[in-house]
C-alpha cells in the first residue's frame, strides 16, 4: 500500500527498521515561514514545505 520504503536499516541489536517519507514543498522562494516548515536548499533557492515521516520498526 505504501510501496517501497524510503530508508532501511537496523538498530544496534539487529532490529529491521523502515522509514517512509512523503515531502509537500510549496513554492520557491529566499524567505523561510516559520519552524515547522523543512527548507531544502536547491541551487541556492530555498523551498518551503511539509514532510511527514513513518518510521516502523520490527521485532
Amino acid at each position: 500500500m505504501l510501496g517501497s520504503p524510503f530508508e532501511t536499516s537496523y538498530t544496534d541489536s539487529g532490529l529491521l527498521i523502515w522509514k517512509y517519507q512523503c515531502d509537500d514543498i510549496g513554492a520557491f522562494t529566499k524567505e523561510t515561514v516559520g519552524s515547522f516548515l523543512s527548507t531544502i536548499d536547491i541551487a541556492g533557492m530555498k523551498s518551503e514545505g511539509t514532510r511527514d515521516e513513518l518510521v516502523i520498526l520490527f521485532d
